[in-house]
């Protein structure tokens, strides 16, 4: 039953060219189940673009400070950014765009990533309250739960990859979920 769903939605949304697939997952259940259970592990697995997985505590109309952890600047992390600017934007939201890098980083290289982040998101005419926050700290997931008890709404990008106990994302994901106590979207990139 649950590959019959799974693979209707990926069927469909290949048929109508979709370029995002979003799905819910329930409070009640654990987190493996809301993550991995077998319907939204096999749209990640099967699906041809990014899939959305959201788990939204107050309605998106009462969300109004956004966290945006940007590892590197790519193609699927600025298609993320571009997501989380446009649902800030419908909600009169604020952004943060965070980047965590190794606390060895010198201040010219964090000037060099804030400026290229910067450049690159002024490019798209937008009306969103916007902030790029670097910190330099070797526990990325630690600085990410730190940081999301400020804010309404965490969106995460992980790329998919399948292990032998079926779909898994990041360490530094699966820590950072098990500890989130706010809003949430996790987007999962197709893989190669």
């Amino acid at each position: 039953m649950y590959n019959d769903i799974s693979q209707g939605i990926s069927c469909t949304a290949r048929e109508k060219n979709a370029s995002l697939i979003i799905m819910g997952w329930s409070q009640q259940s654990d987190l493996r189940t809301r993550l991995f259970g077998s319907i939204i592990d096999s749209v990640f697995w099967s699906s041809h673009c990014p899939v959305a997985v959201t788990r939204l505590l107050d309605d998106p109309i009462d969300i109004h400070r956004i966290l945006v952890p940007v590892k590197n600047i790519t193609p699927q992390a600025l298609r993320t950014v571009r997501f989380a600017q446009l649902f800030a934007d419908t909600n009169q939201a604020y952004m943060t765009l965070l980047h965590i890098c190794p606390h060895v980083s010198s201040p010219e290289q964090i000037d060099e990533f804030k400026s290229q982040l910067s450049e690159i998101i002024s490019v798209k005419e937008s009306e969103v309250k916007l902030k790029i926050k670097v910190v330099a700290n070797d526990n990325v997931a630690q600085v990410i739960v730190k940081m999301a008890r400020y804010f309404d709404l965490v969106i995460l990008r992980s790329m998919r990859r399948r292990t032998a106990g079926g779909l898994a994302v990041s360490d530094v994901t699966n820590e950072v979920l098990k500890e989130l106590n706010c809003s949430l979207v996790l987007f999962g990139e197709p893989h190669s």
